[in-house]
């Protein structure tokens, strides 16, 4: 079953990556042999925004299999150090801000103040946030809105959600995104761009943190997905890192 489901990942990836690439080379060709008396009539500019465009797609796709791939793997390691939550949060916030306003989308940061630092791998959990608030913005409709949230939970970890007022999924449909090289099919997500592996690569690295991840939807009324972070006092084991702050 494993292997079936391997293999129809990859002949969807087929798609996936011709696209980026045709596009890549088709516009490539057409500035390659484009007359030299149009050549500054602008033409030009518009083909190379068209081949960065493809070219990030095709580098997410790459990035998201490596990804997967690693974790699989158990062959990347945490760089754990104290951090603060709302830091993190506002770094990702600004990396995917002109994808949201292309959207004429809000995006709204509610982190409580005064959390306690998180023992985290700041990259990896910016990859995580990143993941998410792409996915929100993704299947959220033009004008929609998007919440980051920060709070303490009762265990004493930090929790974050993300929320959107997207197309949302079904419980079935929620099992299935969850499950890696597996995507969701339905009609908003067939036209979709994308690999499927954001929510199981984000859910690996919050669990590599020893945190819990859990994915609240209906259709219509959209998404929210929510992690706990570890902190000293929700997990003395990692006291060793409080230091380093």
């Amino acid at each position: 079953m494993a292997s079936r489901t391997k293999s129809q990942f990859l002949a969807n990836m087929s798609h996936e990556l011709r696209t980026p690439l045709n596009a890549i080379i088709g516009f490539g060709e057409l500035i390659e042999h484009l007359p030299s008396e149009k050549r500054s009539a602008g033409k030009p500019r518009q083909y190379a925004a068209h081949i960065a465009h493809a070219g990030r797609h095709l580098l997410e796709i790459v990035n998201d299999i490596l990804n997967i791939s690693e974790i699989e793997s158990g062959s990347f390691t945490l760089k754990l150090e104290p951090q603060i939550i709302r830091d993190i949060a506002d770094s990702c916030v600004l990396l995917v801000q002109r994808r949201i306003e292309e959207k004429s989308q809000t995006l709204a940061v509610a982190i409580e103040d005064n959390l306690p630092l998180v023992i985290v791998d700041p990259l990896r959990i910016k990859q995580v946030l990143i993941n998410l608030l792409s996915n929100a913005s993704k299947f959220t409709p033009e004008g929609g809105r998007i919440t980051i949230a920060g709070s303490r939970s009762e265990e004493g970890h930090v929790a974050v959600s993300v929320t959107d007022t997207g197309c949302g999924m079904r419980p079935e449909e929620i099992e299935l995104a969850m499950k890696p090289f597996v995507r969701v099919d339905s009609a908003y997500t067939r036209n979709q761009e994308g690999t499927g592996l954001g929510l199981p690569i984000a859910k690996a690295l919050v669990v590599r943190h020893r945190g819990t991840f859990n994915v609240t939807s209906a259709p219509g009324a959209g998404t929210t997905v929510t992690f706990t972070l570890p902190t000293v006092a929700s997990d003395p084991s990692l006291s060793s890192y409080w230091g380093r702050a």
